[in-house]
C-alpha cells in the first residue's frame, strides 16, 4: 500500500469465502441454506479521499483503476472508459450503498484474495462485503452488519453479478476490520466481538 499510494492505510478488512452444507442456489429466492465461513479471503488495505473518486489496485491481477461516485450509473472510469468486470464488484457496493441513501467518502483501496475464483466459494461476496464493511468504517455509516450483507447480496441482483444474499451475509459472520491507531473499548455479543490489540489497533470481529 505505502508502495503504490504512499503512506499507511487508514483501515484493514478481511472478509471469508463460504461453502453451502445444503441449499446451493435457493439463497437469492429466500430459500433455506445452511453455509459455513472457510479460512480463505479477501484482504482490503484502506485510505479514505476528499475527492469522491475510488482508487482500486489489484493485487493479484496487477490492475488499477479509478472511478467517481458521482458518476456509479455510467459504470466508467475516470477516463470514461468501461469498468473492467472485476471493478464492478466494488462499484456496485457503492451504488448500492448510496441507492439506499448513504453518502460516502471516497477511497484509495488495495486488495487481495486467496478464495479460488468461479469455484463456488462465494469470491465475488467476499469482495464486495469487504468493500461494504470499509465504507461503513471510513464514512461512519449508522447501518448494522446484517443491513450491510443485505445491501452486498443486492449488489449482486441489481448489478446482475454472480452471487446471492447470503453469500455476503455468511462472509459477514467472520469478516474482520481493524481500525488503526484508534483506541478502542469493545463489548462483545454472538454476532460482533470488538477488542483492543496491544498496538492500540481497533479490531472488529463478527
Amino acid at each position: 500500500f505505502g508502495r503504490r499510494f504512499g503512506g499507511l492505510p487508514d483501515l484493514l478488512a478481511r472478509a471469508p469465502g463460504r461453502v453451502n452444507l445444503i441449499g446451493e442456489h435457493v439463497d437469492y429466492s429466500d430459500g433455506f441454506v445452511l453455509p459455513a465461513a472457510i479460512d480463505r479471503s479477501v484482504r482490503l488495505a484502506v485510505s479514505p479521499t476528499s475527492d469522491g473518486r475510488v482508487t482500486l489496485a489489484a493485487v493479484d491481477l496487477g490492475k488499477q483503476v479509478t472511478f467517481s461516485l458521482a458518476a456509479l450509473k455510467d459504470k466508467v472510469d475516470a477516463q470514461g472508459r468501461p469498468l473492467p468486470g472485476w471493478a464492478l464488484y466494488p462499484a456496485g457496493v457503492a451504488w448500492a450503498l448510496q441507492t439506499a441513501g448513504y453518502t460516502l467518502t471516497g477511497m484509495r483501496a488495495l486488495y487481495t484474495s486467496d478464495v479460488p475464483i468461479a469455484s463456488g466459494l462465494s469470491s465475488s461476496a467476499a469482495v464486495e462485503l469487504a468493500f461494504a464493511v470499509a465504507w461503513q468504517a471510513l464514512s461512519d455509516l449508522p447501518a448494522d452488519r446484517m443491513t450491510l450483507a443485505r445491501i452486498a447480496g443486492e449488489t449482486a441482483i441489481e448489478k446482475s453479478l454472480a452471487g446471492g444474499a447470503s453469500h455476503p451475509g455468511n462472509a459477514n459472520v467472520a469478516t474482520r476490520v481493524r481500525q488503526l491507531n484508534v483506541p478502542f473499548a469493545g463489548r462483545y455479543s454472538p454476532m460482533n466481538q470488538n477488542v483492543q490489540s496491544s498496538t492500540g489497533s481497533t479490531v472488529i470481529e463478527l
